[in-house]
């Protein structure tokens, strides 16, 4: 310590949060739940230091509602499921329009809606559910990165409200998402599970309208999915 200069040792957000973002990695390659105990504690204290109109809150609030949303996922306890919708729709209300992340903040919300919708049951967390992965893929261009993500996750919600209510406009919804993600996925490893999910979408139609075409593509969608070739 410097004689006569006093240090300052308030807690620097930034750094509170890339600690806590270094601790939740370390968690998702290793799976030591204190690891994602010491990222929720880092990522809370960096959020409550950031007052809202700073440009870093929305990234901070979203990174903590994910670091929740893994620790239900781990431990099951309401109250980080409930944590970690209140911290993404933070996150999505101070996001400002336009912005790169707004897609994936609203697909993540999405997805806290749908976990609640599963545990709880609960109809109006599934129309959420849809409407913030809806308004997601709205937002992406074709060949962003996250489009595959994002039309995944809105066809799987378009099959959960089929499934809930037995809508067929939310069938068809779900197997244009898994189609267009089949189109976009050429070469990607993912593509097994998005032949297997359109394939499964057209099962669920030939159960419910009886067409033999339905059939006959679910046949050959999971037929690929068994036989996809990465080595070109």
């Amino acid at each position: 310590m410097t004689p006569g200069v006093v240090e300052d040792t308030e807690p620097n957000p930034r750094d509170l949060n890339e600690l806590g973002c270094s601790h939740f990695m370390h968690f998702r390659s290793f799976g030591r739940p204190d690891d994602l105990k010491k990222a929720v504690e880092c990522l809370l204290q960096a959020v409550e230091l950031t007052v809202d109109d700073h440009p870093d809150k929305p990234g901070r609030l979203a990174n903590l509602g994910v670091a929740y949303e893994n620790r239900f996922q781990l431990l099951g306890k309401d109250d980080d499921l409930e944590k970690s919708l209140e911290y993404k729709d933070r996150a999505v209300k101070l996001t400002a329009e336009g912005h790169p992340e707004m897609p994936q903040r609203l697909n993540n919300l999405g997805k806290a809606y749908e976990d609640r919708f599963q545990h709880l049951g609960e109809r109006d967390d599934l129309e959420k559910s849809v409407e913030y992965k809806f308004r997601a893929v709205e937002l992406l261009s074709e060949d962003h990165p996250d489009m595959l993500l994002c039309l995944s996750n809105l066809g799987k919600s378009y099959g959960d409200r089929f499934q809930h209510l037995g809508e067929l406009n939310d069938l068809k919804g779900s197997i244009e998402c898994y189609s267009r993600a089949v189109t976009l996925a050429e070469g990607h490893p993912e593509m097994p599970l998005y032949l297997s999910n359109l394939g499964v979408s057209y099962k669920d139609r030939f159960l419910h309208l009886g067409e033999l075409d339905d059939i006959d593509k679910s046949i050959e969608y999971k037929a690929h999915h068994t036989h996809v070739d990465f080595s070109a």
